[in-house]
């Protein structure tokens, strides 16, 4: 399961009066390598935690942790907008949804802002944890500085967008059985609840749980004994199991972490009182990387899966993520 992730930045500098006097429109952002490898580790925190301004102009690249010249911090943000709708004939491929939000720089002083970033840590001016960085560009989109006066205010808007590819995921797994014997299954899998904003299962894809790190799965899923519905819709049939959220931290067990590996492993164990049934066919797969759903038949003659009160049972899911580099 692979996720795109793509940042835009806008600053908009306002006089005493409230007035607009220089407005950027909106500019790529670069995901740094530290900020996917946020999103797979365990840290506390959220890629719009924090926003910092500073006065650098190197270019910006993957590896960077640090902005050149820190000037200042903001961590109170406005929430502006959030997009979770999907046309298909406008979106093909792509479920694309984004989230903005505003951070407003205000008594700075007069300061000069040539490079800024957002962070999901922030102790002091040397110890931070950036996420992503850019140089402050102009509409034409080259480097620039804004110069903010005293009694002016600066206010940045960050833009994060995570992408889903609504193509079908397909591929064949093994089962181990007790005694070493393997049976394959043909899966299909493909995102659920897309664009959907009253589901009960949709909050990750529109929510802020998209920009913590994927330690933190709360949300209930399913087994059930139907077919996968569309992209817009949930697995059908009887109920077989539901994994309800506990509250804290997550349900699912989680593999370890390699950094600069983009990706993780999400297990879902199955116990001898559990899924109990000769017809375990689809799965909803809600995580704080997005909605997901699965269905597996067997190579031999496509039957589901069966499992007894004698047997346990894990499902292994990966996730995997990186910067999308298409048009949003």
């Amino acid at each position: 399961m692979n996720i795109g992730m793509a940042g835009e930045v806008r600053c908009v500098r306002k006089n005493a009066k409230g007035e607009v006097v220089e407005d950027t429109g909106y500019q790529k952002n670069l995901i740094l390598d530290a900020g996917l490898d946020f999103l797979g580790d365990s840290s506390n925190g959220n890629m719009l935690d924090y926003c910092i301004i500073g006065s650098g102009n190197s270019t910006p690249n993957v590896t960077q942790v640090k902005l050149d010249s820190v000037i200042n911090r903001q961590s109170s943000l406005i929430q502006v907008s959030a997009k979770g709708s999907y046309d298909a004939a406008v979106d093909g491929n792509f479920y694309k949804i984004n989230k903005v939000v505003k951070f407003s720089f205000i008594n700075n002083g007069n300061i000069n802002i040539s490079e800024l970033g957002l962070a999901y840590q922030y102790s002091s001016s040397t110890e931070y944890k950036l996420v992503t960085r850019a140089l402050v560009r102009d509409s034409s989109g080259n480097p620039t500085t804004i110069s903010v006066l005293a009694d002016e205010t600066l206010e940045v808007y960050y833009k994060l967008w995570c992408v889903f590819n609504v193509t079908d995921i397909t591929g064949t797994v093994e089962l181990t059985e007790f005694g070493g014997n393997t049976v394959q299954y043909n899966y299909v899998g493909r995102p659920a609840f897309v664009g959907s904003t009253n589901a009960a299962f949709n909050t990750n894809h529109l929510g802020d749980s998209l920009y913590d790190s994927i330690y933190y799965t709360v949300e209930p899923s399913e087994i059930r004994t139907g077919e996968l519905g569309d992209i817009r819709n949930k697995p059908t049939g009887g109920l077989v199991l539901s994994k309800p959220a506990t509250g804290s931290f997550y349900v699912m067990r989680l593999g370890s972490y390699t950094q600069g590996s983009f990706k993780r492993s999400m297990f879902w164990d199955l116990g001898l009182s559990e899924a109990n049934s000769t017809n375990i066919r689809s799965i909803l797969l809600v995580t704080n990387k997005g909605v997901w759903q699965f269905r597996y038949g067997s190579v031999l003659d496509d039957s589901p899966i069966a499992k007894n009160s004698n047997q346990k049972m894990s499902f292994e899911f990966e996730f995997s993520w990186g910067r999308y580099e298409g048009v949003l």
